[in-house]
C-alpha cells in the first residue's frame, strides 16, 4: 500500500512540475493571465500536499527502520548469548548446514579442531579421518535427507588441531524448514580417546594376568605333583620299616612310625586339596544350567559313610536349577554338608539344605545343628589354612572353605556364614537363576543312588 502512494505523490509532482514549466514560459512570453495565476496557486497547493503527504511516509519509514534495527539488535544479542551458552558446554558442538559446512563452532569444539576463524564455512568432513570418510558421507546423507532425524553415540575417528586421531563419540540431529527440508544440523562430539587408550591398557594387562595365571596354574600343577612323590615315598617305607622289623619295634617306636604314615598321607590330602584350589579360576563365561538338587543328591551320595557313622540326617528341600559347572557345584555342597557333619555337638547332626529366590539369583542355606563358631572366625575361616580348632579334635587342612568361597566367587556369587556357638551354623551363598526355558545338560552318567536313610524332604 505505502510503495503505491509513494507512485501516486511522483506521478503528481511530476504533473505539477510540467504544468510548473507552461507557465514559466507564459510569463516569459508576456501573455501572463489571471488563469495562469490561478493554476500557478493551484501547482503551489499540490506541490504543499505532497511534502506533506511524502514526510508522512518518510516518518513512518523511520519508524519501521527503528524497529528493524531494534529486531536485528534483539537477533544479535540472541546469537551471542547463544554462542556463549555454547562455549559454557564442555561437549563439543557444531552447527552445520545441510552440507555439512559449518556455521557455528563453540570453544570446546575450536580447542578439539581448531580456531573459529579455520573452523567456520569449513567442511566438516575435512576433519574426519581418511579411513572413515565413507562413513561419514553415508550418515551425513542420511541425516540431512530425512532418511534418520538422529544419530546417537557414533564412533568416528577425526583429526586433533595437532594433527593427531582422535576418538570421538557423536551424535547428531536436524532441524527442518517449514516444507519439511533439512535446515541445519546440529553436531554434539565427546571426545573418548583416554578411554579408548585406558580400555586397551585394561586389555593388555587382562591378558598380561591371564598369561600369568596360566603360568602359575601350570607351576603350581607341576610342584603339587613333585611335592606329592616325596610323602607317598615317605609313608610307604615308614610302613615298610614297620614290617620289616616286626616285634623288634617297642610300642614307642611303632608310635613314632604311626606319626609319620599319618603325616605323609595329611600332607598328600593337603597337597590334592591346595592343587584343586590353585585350578579353580573365573568360569563365569564357561557356566551352564545345573539341576542343584540333582548335584546336592550327589554329594550326600559320597558322604553316606559319614552319615552313618555320625548318626546323621540330612533334608534337602526342592532346590532350583542355576548357572554353574556341576563338578565343582558338587565339591561345594560336599564340603559344606560334611563340615556340619563334622564340627557335631552331643546331638546327631541334622543338616538342612534349601533355597530362597532373589531376584535374578538363588540364595542357598546349608543349616546345621553343631557346636557354631564364634564371630572372630566368621570371616577368618575362608582363607587359606585357617582353622578354628587346632587341638587335634577335628582332621582337616583348612582348606576346604577357601575353595568354597573361590568356586562361588568364580561363578559371579557370595558366601558367607551366621553362627551362635553352641546353636549351630547356616552357611549362605548366591548363584545366578538359569533362564526359564534352561535345561540342565543330560549326563554321561548315571549318579550314585542316595542312601533312602540319610535324604529327606524338608517338611
Amino acid at each position: 500500500m505505502t510503495d503505491l502512494l509513494e507512485e501516486v505523490i511522483v506521478q503528481r509532482v511530476s504533473c505539477s512540475l510540467a504544468k510548473l514549466r507552461e507557465l514559466l514560459v507564459a510569463q516569459r512570453s508576456g501573455s501572463w493571465t489571471e488563469a495562469h495565476t490561478a493554476s500557478l496557486a493551484w501547482v503551489i497547493d499540490e506541490l504543499s500536499d505532497c511534502t506533506q503527504e511524502w514526510s508522512e511516509i518518510l516518518e513512518d519509514r523511520s519508524v519501521e527502520l527503528e524497529n528493524a534495527l531494534s529486531v536485528a539488535q534483539a537477533l544479535s544479542f540472541e546469537l551471542d548469548s547463544g554462542r556463549a551458552l555454547m562455549d559454557l558446554v564442555p561437549d563439543a558442538l557444531a552447527v552445520t548446514d545441510d552440507k555439512g559446512m559449518i556455521r557455528q563452532a563453540n570453544l570446546s569444539l575450536v580447542n578439539l579442531l581448531g580456531t573459529r576463524n579455520l573452523l567456520l564455512d569449513r567442511p566438516l568432513s575435512a576433519y574426519v579421518a581418511r579411513e572413515q570418510a565413507r562413513e561419514f558421507y553415508m550418515h551425513l546423507s542420511r541425516i540431512a535427507s530425512g532418511e534418520l532425524e538422529v544419530i546417537r553415540d557414533w564412533e568416528l575417528k577425526m583429526i586433533s588441531r595437532g594433527g593427531d586421531n582422535l576418538d570421538v563419540l557423536v551424535s547428531v540431529t536436524r532441524s527442518r524448514a517449514p516444507d519439511g527440508s533439512t535446515q541445519e544440523l546440529y553436531w554434539q562430539f565427546k571426545d573418548i580417546s583416554e578411554r579408548k587408550r585406558m580400555e586397551a591398557e585394561l586389555a593388555a594387562k587382562a591378558n598380561e594376568l591371564a598369561k600369568a595365571n596360566e603360568d602359575l596354574e601350570h607351576f603350581a600343577y607341576v610342584v603339587a605333583h613333585d611335592l606329592q612323590q616325596p610323602a607317598r615315598i615317605a609313608a610307604t617305607h615308614a610302613q615298610l620299616l614297620a614290617r620289616i622289623m616286626g616285634e623288634k619295634l617297642d610300642p614307642e617306636a611303632r608310635q613314632e612310625v604311626s606319626y609319620i604314615v599319618d603325616a605323609a598321607k595329611k600332607m598328600v590330602e593337603l597337597i590334592r586339596e591346595v592343587l584343586a584350589y590353585s585350578q579353580i579360576t573365573g568360569q563365569q563365561d564357561r557356566l551352564e544350567p545345573v539341576d542343584a538338587a540333582k548335584v546336592a543328591g550327589e554329594a550326600v551320595a559320597l558322604l553316606e559313610a559319614n552319615i552313618k557313622e555320625s548318626g546323621a540326617t540330612v533334608k534337602i528341600g526342592p532346590l532350583p536349577v542355576v548357572m554353574a559347572r556341576t563338578t565343582s557345584l558338587r565339591q561345594v555342597f560336599e564340603n559344606l554338608i560334611a563340615n556340619a557333619i563334622k564340627f557335631r555337638g552331643s546331638e546327631p547332626p541334622v543338616v538342612c539344605v534349601y533355597a530362597k529366590r532373589d531376584g535374578r539369583e538363588w540364595t542357598f542355606a546349608i543349616r546345621d545343628n553343631g557346636i557354631g563358631i564364634e564371630e572372630p572366625y566368621r570371616e577368618k575361616i575362608f582363607a587359606m589354612f585357617q582353622r578354628v580348632h587346632t587341638d587335634g579334635r577335628y582332621e582337616g587342612t583348612g582348606v576346604g572353605l577357601a575353595t568354597c568361597r573361590r568356586i562361588i566367587e568364580s561363578y559371579g556369587g557370595k558366601i558367607w556364614v551366621t553362627s551362635a556357638p553352641g546353636l549351630g551354623s547356616t552357611f549362605y551363598f548366591t548363584l545366578q537363576a538359569a533362564q526359564r526355558n534352561a535345561r540342565p545338560p543330560r549326563s554321561r552318567r548315571k549318579g550314585a543312588p542316595l542312601a533312602p536313610d540319610a535324604v529327606q524332604g524338608l517338611a
